[in-house]
Parts: structure tokens; sequence; C-alpha cells
């Protein structure tokens, strides 16, 4: 009884929390906020999670002598530009609002959604457990996933091209 009372205000956060991200994605897809502008914008956000990844195997396999030496400066480094992403998203994201409750809203969604995304399809392409039946499990349900999430992020999409100049658009 005890433990049960302890875990109710965790779960409250996780529903509230998803509540919250699927709110946002029924307004994203009513065009009522403005979650993901165009595909660079959710480029931007799959980088908000690949960069970390990429400078944290280079700091780790990397037979780099320097970075091995300043790994407190490189951590440093890594959190000063994922702020900067972050901040950068967040100001793309008020000047398609327009509307400070309706950004958050929209920051709200696309992060985690972002995040999701590019560990699932981590996941998938990674090569751990490849052969074992372990393996193939984990990049089925990553597959799955995967085509759940992409018709969403589609739906967020507001502008559907590919680049920001007009003549490569069509």
């Amino acid at each position: 009884m005890i433990n049960f009372i302890n875990s109710i205000p965790t779960s409250i956060y996780i529903f509230a929390s998803l509540g919250v991200i699927i709110l946002g994605i029924i307004l994203g897809y009513t065009r009522k906020i403005t979650v993901f502008r165009n595909y660079q914008d959710v480029a931007k956000v799959f980088m908000l999670v690949l960069i970390p990844c990429g400078l944290l195997i280079i700091l780790k396999y990397g037979q780099i002598p320097a970075l091995q030496e300043n790994k407190g400066t490189f951590q440093w480094f890594l959190g000063i530009l994922e702020v900067l992403m972050l901040i950068w998203i967040f100001i793309t994201t008020y000047k398609d609002n327009g509307n400070i409750f309706a950004t958050i809203l929209a920051f709200v969604t696309k992060i985690p959604l972002g995040i999701i995304f590019v560990f699932y399809l981590i996941n998938l392409i990674g090569s751990g457990g490849r052969f074992s039946s372990g393996g193939r499990k984990s990049r089925t349900e990553s597959a799955i996933v995967l085509m759940l999430l992409a018709p969403i992020f589609y739906a967020l999409v507001r502008d559907r091209k590919w680049s920001s100049k007009p003549d490569q658009n069509e």
C-alpha cells in the first residue's frame, strides 16, 4: 500500500507528460500550432541527439591525444553546444508560432518525439547482437516504432519541402 502511494506522483507525471505530447500532436496535426516548420527543422531536432552521440563516440574511440587529455573541457563544450542548439530550436519555434504557450507546447512535443525517433533509429542501425535472436527482436521493435512515428512526423511538418531555395522543390 505504501509503495503504491509513493508511486502515484511518478505515474501522474508520466501520464501528464504523455497527455501534453498527445495534445501537441493533435494541435500540430490540425495546424493550430506549428511543431516543425520544414524538414530542416526536423533535422535540427535530430541533430540535438546525434551531435552528442557522435562526439562521445569520437571521445571514446578516437585516437586523438588532445581529446583524451581534456575530457572535462570537451564535455563542457558538448554541454554548451547542446544548450545553444536548444536555444536555436526554441527561437525558431517561437518565430513559427508567435505565442509563448503554443511555442512551449510545440517545443515540448518536438523534442521528445525527436529523441525517441533518433534513439530507435540508432537501435535499428546499430550492430549490437546482429545475429542473435535478441538483436533481431530489438531491430524489429525499432522498425515498428519508426514506422509508427514517421507518419506523425510527416503530419507535423508545416511546409513539406526539402530545401529553402524555391527552385529546388519542384
